[in-house]
């Protein structure tokens, strides 16, 4: 009579719990992962005394034929969690099934075939508290999702404003010179109405151009330089370019300053900050109101305090944290009467406070509004500090040169933009091809396993651009997909080599470290901006199509598509190459596994395009294995 159960359990404490019972009843434990599981059940003819299933990796559709070839002796027994449903087809495949948690007495009973003992209220009351940990699990998994969804949505965003604003400035610099010379023609012709529709042209065009600036600098919000120069100067400089706006809705602009007051920081960052205040006291004030500004040393003369005060309509207290988001505004979009995107306020506090300031604003319904800007006087930048001491002027208006003369000019200055640009774009080439062999030297020394002269890297990527012609050809000329499949082992290099290159089974402390290597690898990405499109085929490659793989146990189409292309290649070729604790498959014998799992490990459509790419396949690893294969580098330009 056989003494050795086959198990295959990936929780190591049930595991744990399963080997010390059998142990107890004389048994001989087998543990081994799914995959073999599944290929000692179809291969092998060795009977074992009990076969223990887990529901937490999908049940095969050809489970029937599998047990019909198994000898009549051998006890299978399923364990499911509670909640789970398993169809009766199936059910009654098993000789017992046991729901988790279970008591020693339960396998007991299932090994020896006889009735499991009665439940009892504290088996009931454990299984009640799994079941509801189950679900704390699958939330836990969604919101990770959706935080990781909110993630790459604010990187669209900013991207999204960035083009729009550089594509929007182009066209809007033609318009502008173009309208300058209709401006004059009009004036000469005499024609009161041309000049009135060419002044209107102008002045939509004056505010479009405003809100460009207002996105470029909320996409580029970082200081751009340091330098020493004089808050006083600086806010009488302000306080002249908004006298106009002040003088049309009758404004009263008091400016009280105690100078010098000399600081650091971005002289252009900084005064664009202090221009949007004050012109937000001034836009939302009463008519024939008043604007105060203040500014004055404090704490010793260490910090500089600037403080603006109008006497409008003020902000309710559950809106003074809302106006600071960006694209925020109090008005309604279809009632409110000021122009604008929202973004102002949210641009002055984020480069205050990068200087290492503050922005507070206090505000009484009925009395107004007071905004205080305190910064330190000696900048917190480490942008290096520059020579000049000039304050920076605003440009004159006069143009001494004719308008037509400027449109020409203006025109030559587009066509050299282009040339500059396609140079640009050739050097950008360059860059990127020097940036790929960079990756491909840091993956030969992170994973250097070579079979018939050809990398790791190198095989996988062939395979995967195989897949995906079959697939979806157009992930081809994705960045991600290149950079994904270089990078998608590169945590490997936080995993200690004795684990990595480890002939028998690992621990359950090393098989820990093993699988964190899909983590390390994604938080290693997070820093380099071009690569972070393939953090989340590094992070999911190891998921699996029935959610039992890991980091984050995602399930289907919930796994990214690139991740689930790399699961095939990845599995084909461990599979057709020799490892420490085993030898190769055969191409066939490989091809079978895999399509095998398709519905449990892989996704069945990634699978397919796999079966349909097959002779290609075929061919580069016969090609690999006479060391025809062409250079990575050849593959990654292409």
């Amino acid at each position: 009579m056989p003494d050795k159960v086959l198990i295959s359990e990936s929780d190591a404490t049930l595991r744990d719990f399963l080997e010390s019972i059998l142990t107890s009843e004389g048994k001989t434990v087998e543990s081994v992962d799914f995959q073999d599981f599944r290929h000692r059940l179809v291969e092998s003819s060795e009977c074992y005394a009990a076969v223990l299933w887990s529901s937490a990796h999908q049940l095969p559709e050809q489970l029937s034929s599998l047990r019909g070839r198994r000898p009549e002796s051998e006890k299978w027994i399923l364990f499911r969690l509670p909640g789970e449903t398993v169809s009766d087809s199936h059910a009654k495949l098993f000789d017992s099934v046991l729901i988790q948690p279970f008591r020693a007495a339960d396998l007991k009973a299932a090994l020896k075939g006889e009735q499991l003992p009665p439940e009892d209220d504290t088996l009931a009351f454990m299984r009640a508290r799994e079941k509801e940990f189950a679900q704390f699990r699958k939330k836990e998994s969604q919101l990770r999702e959706a935080q990781r969804h909110q993630q790459e949505l604010e990187r669209m965003k900013n991207t999204f404003l960035s083009l729009v604003s550089h594509e929007l400035r182009t066209p809007l610099t033609i318009i502008s010179g173009n309208l300058h010379v209709l401006k004059k023609l009009a004036r000469k012709w005499d024609n009161e109405i041309a000049t009135e529709c060419v002044g209107a042209a102008f002045d939509g065009t004056t505010r479009l151009s405003k809100l460009v600036d207002e996105l470029l600098r909320f996409t580029v919000s970082v200081p751009q330089s340091r330098d020493r120069w004089d808050m006083v100067l600086t806010l009488r400089r302000v306080v002249g370019e908004l006298q106009p706006l002040a003088d049309g809705r009758g404004l009263h602009v008091a400016l009280d300053v105690k100078g010098p007051l000399e600081i650091e920081g971005d002289p252009s960052g900084l005064p664009d900050a202090l221009l949007q205040l004050i012109e937000n006291a001034l836009i939302f004030n009463n008519p024939g109101g008043k604007v105060e500004i203040t500014a004055s040393l404090k704490n010793g003369g260490k910090f500089v305090s600037v403080a603006i005060t109008d006497d409008g309509p003020g902000i309710e207290n559950r809106e003074l944290d809302k106006i600071f988001r960006p694209f925020y505004q109090v008005a309604d979009v279809n009632t409110r009467t000021v122009e604008g995107l929202g973004i102002g306020l949210s641009l002055a506090r984020r480069t205050i406070e990068s200087h290492g300031g503050t922005l507070k604003l206090q505000s009484v319904v009925g009395l107004g509004t007071k905004a205080i800007v305190t910064l330190p006087v000696r900048s917190q930048l480490t942008i290096p500090l520059a020579t000049t001491r000039e304050v920076p002027q605003p440009p004159g208006e006069a143009d001494s040169k004719e308008l037509k003369a400027y449109a020409q000019e203006l025109y030559e200055y587009l066509e050299a933009e282009r040339v500059s640009r396609r140079h640009a774009e050739e050097q950008k080439r360059v860059l990127e091809q020097t940036f790929v062999e960079t990756l491909v030297s840091l993956i030969r020394m992170v994973d250097p396993r070579v079979s018939g002269g050809t990398f790791q890297g190198e095989r996988v990527l062939n395979y995967a651009r195989a897949v995906a012609r079959h697939l979806d050809p157009t992930l081809l000329s994705r960045p991600e997909f290149l950079y994904g499949l270089l990078l998608y082992d590169i945590g490997k290099i936080g995993v200690a080599e004795s684990v990595l290159s480890k002939s028998g089974m690992l621990t359950d402390q090393e098989r820990l470290s093993a699988q964190a290597h899909a983590e390390i690898g994604a938080e290693l990405l997070t820093s380099v901006g071009v690569l972070r499109p393939a953090i989340d085929a590094v992070r999911s490659h190891h998921e699996k199509w029935d959610g039992t793989g890991y980091p984050d146990g995602l399930k289907g189409k919930e796994i990214p598509l690139l991740a689930r292309i790399i699961a095939v290649v990845d599995s084909f070729d461990a599979m057709t190459v020799d490892r420490p604790y085993r030898q190769a498959m055969s191409l066939e014998r490989a091809r079978s596994c895999i399509i095998e799992d398709a519905g449990v490990s892989y996704d069945p459509e990634v699978v397919e395009a796999f079966c349909r790419a097959w002779n290609e396949i075929e061919s580069l690893v016969r090609k690999a294995e006479s060391s025809e294969s062409p250079p990575i580098l050849i593959q990654a330009e292409s």
